[in-house]
């Protein structure tokens, strides 16, 4: 049975767009371009700016940019934080004021597909979910104005929609925050401070939504992501662990230390369970130990001792590759990723593609 365009367009008109800004201000106009041109609009665009240095810079974006929401229809809604709250504190300031019914986020360099508002509302109206996960397009610069296409990073190998059991399966739908989808109201009822800082927010926001009214995947791409830029939290007082611009050891820890303390809340547990192991020993290694292929031997052994003290990479994957980044050093990269590409056609040809979903396959 054919879905009425009709209906779809009333569901998207329940989606917010909610944008976290820091910096990057070069992105933005690209950001606002790909919301105008949606094939079916959303309620609104929020963007909470976050006490940024660039600051006075995306507010004149923002307000060129108004008249052309209004006339389409969409409400452009710019918020400006009195401090630098930090990420996890941006994104409930996001849910908050929010005035739809569910969330689309993205991060303040990401581009939604054309179809990305559209899909979204489609899956929510098939499913009831309360959490949508995506599949993402990654890009990288040209440095003419233009981007390469890079990969696409699908997750849905395996998926089947509901309420998953399987928590780690959870957290890898929703590591990357670009073009998640969540019931506002459920994020809402769930909003907690004990997590700030840990740069996982989302898997709180993931695991809630998923208990309480299901999860969907969009097998489409709803959103492009850059691919050749480092993350800048470190701004706020609760971020000292991060360092702008860079992806350290101590930064990477933190992580999943936070991880394992979302997990261990919501499964009211004491220890981690397989369903975690599997998804940060056999995926997540994999992402992990890439972006430390350039880091030296010490940032390497650092990183997986850190694991290692949270009951994490005690597995034949992770130790290879701590393995693979000692022996090649800070010169191992181009190696690394070639040695990527192989085992990932491997694992394909024998039919584990369910191994490689978060690694840009």
């Amino acid at each position: 049975m054919q879905t009425s365009p009709h209906v779809v367009a009333e569901i998207a008109r329940k989606i917010s767009v909610l944008v976290p800004a820091y910096n990057r201000a070069r992105f933005l106009q690209p950001l606002l371009e790909s919301v105008l041109g949606q094939t079916a609009r959303p309620l609104e665009l929020v963007i909470v700016e976050d006490f940024s240095p660039e600051r006075e810079h995306i507010r004149r974006i923002v307000k060129k940019s108004l008249i052309r929401f209004e006339s389409i229809g969409v409400k452009l809604r710019y918020i400006e934080n009195p401090e630098n709250y930090g990420y996890d504190k941006n994104l409930r300031c996001l849910v908050d004021c929010a005035y739809g019914d569910y969330g689309l986020f993205l991060g303040n360099d990401d581009e939604l597909t054309p179809d990305a508002v559209k899909l979204t509302a489609l899956a929510i109206l098939e499913s009831g979910a309360h959490f949508v996960s995506r599949s993402i397009r990654q890009h990288s610069s040209l440095g003419n104005g233009k981007n390469r296409e890079v990969g696409v990073i699908n997750a849905s190998s395996g998926f089947v929609p509901g309420v998953l059991s399987d928590l780690g399966q959870v957290f890898g739908l929703c590591a990357v925050i670009s073009g998640l989808t969540f019931k506002l109201s459920t994020a809402r009822d769930v909003k907690t401070t004990i997590f700030d800082g840990g740069l996982y927010y989302q898997y709180h926001l993931a695991l809630a939504c998923n208990a309480a009214g299901g999860s969907c995947y969009v097998k489409d791409p709803v959103v492009s992501c850059r691919a050749d830029l480092a993350p800048e939290f470190g701004a706020s007082g609760v971020e000292r662990a991060f360092t702008p611009g860079r992806y350290t050891a101590i930064a990477r820890i933190r992580m999943a230390t936070s991880v394992v303390q979302i997990y261990l809340h919501h499964r009211q547990s004491r220890s981690i369970g397989s369903d975690l192991r599997k998804e940060m020993n056999l995926r997540q290694s994999i992402h992990i130990f890439e972006i430390m292929s350039g880091a030296s031997r010490a940032e390497n052994w650092r990183l997986f001792y850190g694991f290692y003290r949270q009951g994490l990479f005690l597995h034949p994957v992770p130790v290879a590759l701590l393995g693979l980044n000692l022996i090649l050093g800070s010169r191992g990269r181009p190696i690394f990723l070639e040695v990527k590409r192989i085992v990932k056609r491997w694992l394909l040809s024998v039919g584990l593609r369910s191994m490689v979903r978060n690694s840009g396959v």
